[in-house]
């Protein structure tokens, strides 16, 4: 009986470590830490970047890498108020990075979504988002919650990079990587009226379905249901 008993005791045992071994607990990481390593790997300038920002070719705009370097500086220089997190993520694979700010001192009444660089192309709107960005981590309005993503369609930004380093800055940049454009992907309103789609129908290609890209499927869930 108590041979039994022992043996008993030792199969749940092993068996317990075998479970252990094989699942981990999952440690829960901490989002600005996370953010704060991916973003000094990809804060620094390759070879061919750098050449390109010491040249007469150089543009006014901040390059991806330049941008997230600017939002570690906020994340570090306003603790509390400016909370980096990864909204989602684009078809291939890499971080949509968020920002929120509020007012830590008074609580959140209201909250406010702001996203750009939805077009590949559409560079401007990052820079007016990074300047909204500072201000408001400057001066968080109280009671107020607001989601800042500078860049939505990371994959098509960073083509439209590639192409501006390289000397072409004639290529039209607009979908992301699978060819698919944000702007049509939401759950309502997704056909397009402009004149433009009828006399460059390859820029204006519609998805199978809505909500079929990775970047836009967080939405749904942020912005509440489509009216």
């Amino acid at each position: 009986m108590l041979a039994a008993l022992r043996a008993a005791l030792l199969a749940c045992l092993i068996l317990g470590l075998s479970t252990a071994l094989a699942d981990p607990p999952r440690v829960k990481q901490d989002p600005v830490a996370r953010f704060m390593r991916e973003a000094s790997r990809l804060s620094q300038l390759s070879p061919d970047e750098a050449a390109w920002r010491a040249s007469d070719r150089a543009e006014p705009y901040h390059l991806r890498s330049e941008l997230l370097a600017e939002t570690m500086a906020l994340v570090q220089r306003y603790p509390g108020r400016v909370h980096p997190e990864r909204v989602g993520r684009t078809s291939q694979g890499r971080s949509i990075w968020g920002y929120r700010v509020s007012d830590p001192g008074t609580p959140t009444t209201r909250k406010f979504l702001v996203f750009a660089n939805i077009h590949a192309l559409e560079w401007i709107s990052t820079e007016v988002a990074l300047a909204f960005l500072e201000d408001i981590a400057r001066r968080p309005p109280p009671g107020v919650e607001i989601l800042v993503i500078p860049i939505l369609n990371v994959d098509g930004r960073l083509r439209a990079e590639a192409d501006l380093v390289a000397g072409d800055d004639r290529a039209y940049r607009r979908a992301n990587a699978r060819g698919v454009d944000l702007n049509r992907d939401f759950a309502v309103h997704t056909d397009s009226h402009a004149i433009w789609r009828k006399l460059i129908p390859g820029y204006y290609r519609m998805p199978a379905k809505p909500l079929s890209e990775p970047a836009s499927t967080p939405w749904e869930h942020r912005v509440g249901t489509p009216r």
